[in-house]
């Protein structure tokens, strides 16, 4: 599953907001912490970047609060790690994300506390999975599913084996991603948690997508984007609603993906996501290179470059500057198109990307 598309999911605590000041005094402390993670939750709840970033603020505030309590109500601190490892990987920093689901992952080990260790691990899994270490994410979401069915537990099962099936699908292990999906899907069917099964969806939606049943994955995207916006997950939606348009782009329904596309720019534009904009640009600039409107579809890569620069998404980079090239030639402009395609080729990572750019090259001699 694309990193940037990925919403990992974890459970919430609920807590009153109450308005207090801490002290010296226990309750007062506990209540200042369990306050500060509240608003932290609403602010993964919202979304935007500045909210996320507003809610590593309000965690790491009432982990500060709960280190004054020298233990009292240890589950509540292994809450706080959790979600903050998750704002991190909503913020694209899964390096982060793993510092704290380990620091999580060490308390529930030591308190051997059973039914916080599965969420931890698959927790930790996510972000291990993000950052390409895919046999070692994969081993923890399988200690995470032998938990939760040895406790009995059936939303973390679920969540276990959606969990495999991102790693099948990033091993390029289609069919198999397949089966830990629909196996998450027949649990989840069963409970009420509407963004897990939003999410389980989406991911169908690409397995599907990649074998080329793609009306198998239009299905999943429609029923996503329904849940997404039954729980008002606004990323959640603008994700669904570009994948939308991407796939409607390849069953050759321009306009209607064109239409999907601009919803998407309008949602994740007040969500501050740069890493999601920059990929949706350069969708919408294919989109309307295969329109013949090569100079709007320049505009679009650019815009996508100087993000993908400014946030050092290289393979967005390099996207960007071999479709910049080629709009570019189209437009008669050789001599710049040859010096975005070496830009390109320099980037290039794998050998796929390497023999398209290269060819590229090779046909301007």
């Amino acid at each position: 599953i694309r990193a940037e598309e990925r919403l990992p999911t974890t459970g919430s605590y609920q807590v009153e907001l109450r308005e207090v000041r801490p002290s010296n005094d226990d309750d007062a402390t506990l209540i200042a912490a369990e306050h500060s993670f509240a608003k932290g939750e609403q602010g993964r709840i919202d979304g935007s970047a500045d909210s996320l970033r507003d809610a590593v603020e309000h965690y790491e505030t009432g982990l500060t609060y709960l280190s004054a309590l020298e233990g009292k109500r240890a589950e509540l601190d292994v809450d706080v790690l959790n979600s903050l490892g998750m704002a991190w990987l909503d913020l694209g920093d899964p390096e982060k994300g793993v510092g704290r689901f380990e620091e999580a992952l060490v308390l529930v080990q030591e308190r051997n506390d059973n039914g916080r260790i599965s969420e931890t691990k698959r927790n930790l899994g996510h972000a291990l999975e993000w950052l390409g270490q895919s046999t070692k994410a994969k081993g923890l979401f399988q200690e995470a599913l032998d938990q939760s069915r040895h406790l009995g537990n059936p939303l973390d099962e679920a969540l276990a084996l959606d969990g495999l099936g991102t790693v099948c699908y990033s091993l390029g292990d289609l069919r198999e991603s397949l089966e830990y999906f629909n196996e998450a899907m027949v649990l989840l069917d069963k409970l009420t948690y509407r963004r897990g099964r939003a999410q389980t969806l989406m991911n169908l939606a690409y397995s599907y997508g990649d074998l080329s049943e793609d009306y198998k994955a239009l299905d999943c995207l429609n029923q996503a984007l329904e849940l997404w916006r039954q729980v008002g997950n606004r990323r959640g939606e603008a994700l669904t609603v570009r994948v939308l348009g991407t796939l409607y782009t390849k069953l050759d329904e321009k306009q209607l993906a064109l239409s999907y596309l601009d919803q998407a720019r309008q949602l994740f534009g007040p969500l501050g996501d740069k890493n999601a904009q920059a990929t949706l640009f350069n969708s919408m600039g294919q989109l309307y290179y295969d329109l013949n409107e090569v100079e709007t579809a320049l505009e679009y890569h650019e815009e996508a470059l100087g993000l993908g620069q400014e946030i050092g998404l290289s393979i967005v980079t390099e996207v960007a500057l071999f479709k910049i090239g080629r709009c570019q030639q189209s437009l008669g402009r050789n001599q710049e198109a040859l010096e975005s395609y070496r830009q390109a080729l320099a980037l290039s990572r794998s050998s796929g990307s390497q023999i398209m750019i290269s060819a590229a090259l090779a046909d301007m001699g």
